[in-house]
């Protein structure tokens, strides 16, 4: 951190980065879907970015992009289909496939209602929260679930940060032990766990303890990791919830700074890496020399890999269509497969 807090000094930026607190708000985001779906926010919260696999027996498998936004009447964008080593940006003749990964983005009711229909979503609301690891997420984490009516069990084997846990979170459960110790684990209900979130200093302890929950059926499984490189592993191990805190901070950072350059003519509001930053959504807020003020957007040329997602209006994400149009103030949300955008114009054809 004092690295990063010299550079903070040098380039005169005043962010302030909390990985913690930010990978904290990621695990409760994540506790509110089922492990099949993969989420984090958009557009400064108030838009959700989701992830789902189109298994074989999917309703969605087969279907036109058209068709599902026909049978299923929920405000949801299909923004991106990633397919084997290919990333399709979909238009609505686009048919999605079985195996196929569909991100889409929404308000957290609509996506929730979309994935009530599917049968993809847990009815029952989260319960019971195990957490291993009583460190700095944790204590941002804990009230967190609290405040949500969620009943929360920590395990730490440090006795002194126990006694901390305990004055600082007093309607928790606390337990001092081991929490990679199976024994102990199903000694503590594990099995009657809705959610588990592994949260110890060690990644390999965090992976095999969690796939050792998952394994007796908890519903919700979320282990930390640190090692970035480690990612590929875990879809393969059934863990495609686990939180990373040092790529939510470079989001963070890299969002920051792109949003810093309005000052010398950008105008990027927010900006969001996805799939090994091969895709980008970016927030763009439209200013006096933006070409596609008042104009449709079915009448305006833009470059492939592009697509217009939300138009926000007086603080309201609208989905775009062909007669969307956008007004000076307004914030344009775009996905898209090239890197570097800057400005606005910059998508134009």
């Amino acid at each position: 951190m004092d690295s990063l807090n010299y550079v903070k000094e040098e380039l005169g930026l005043s962010l302030d980065i909390n990985p913690e607190l930010a990978a904290a708000r990621e695990i409760r985001r994540s506790l509110r879907f089922t492990s099949e779906i993969h989420t984090s926010s958009l557009a400064k919260a108030r838009l959700e970015l989701a992830e789902i696999k189109v298994f074989d027996h999917s309703p969605l498998a087969g279907k036109t992009i058209m068709e599902i936004s026909k049978a299923y009447k929920q405000s949801v964008l299909f923004c991106l289909i990633e397919r084997d080593d290919d990333l399709i940006i979909p238009s609505g003749n686009t048919i999605v496939r079985a195996n196929d990964k569909l991100v889409l983005t929404g308000r957290t009711k609509q996506l929730q209602s979309f994935f009530n229909e599917l049968k993809i979503l847990k009815n029952d609301p989260i319960k019971e929260v195990m957490i291993i690891g009583g460190g700095r997420i944790t204590y941002y984490l804990t009230p967190m679930l609290s405040e949500l009516g969620i009943a929360v069990t920590i395990i730490e084997k440090d006795a002194e940060k126990c006694l901390k846990l305990v004055e600082s979170f007093p309607y928790a459960t606390i337990i001092h032990g081991d929490g990679t110790d199976h024994e102990l684990l199903m000694s503590e209900n594990l099995e009657k766990m809705d959610g588990f979130v592994a949260l110890t200093d060690n990644d390999e302890e965090n992976v095999m303890v969690s796939m050792f929950a998952a394994a007796k059926g908890v519903s919700h499984v979320i282990p930390k990791v640190n090692r970035v490189e480690l990612g590929f592993i875990f879809e393969k191990l059934g863990l495609r919830n686990a939180i990373t805190p040092k790529n939510i901070t470079a989001n963070h950072i890299v969002s920051y700074v792109r949003a810093m350059q309005n000052s010398l003519g950008s105008n990027v509001e927010s900006l969001l890496k996805i799939k090994d930053e091969r895709i980008e959504i970016l927030e763009f807020r439209v200013r006096q020399n933006c070409r596609l003020i008042s104009r449709p957007i079915m009448e305006i040329g833009f470059k492939p890999g592009i697509l217009i997602a939300y138009v926000t209006h007086h603080g309201e994400p609208k989905v775009a269509d062909g007669q969307t149009k956008v007004a000076l103030g307004d914030t344009v949300i775009v996905i898209s497969k090239r890197k570097g955008l800057s400005d606005i114009n910059d998508i134009l054809a």
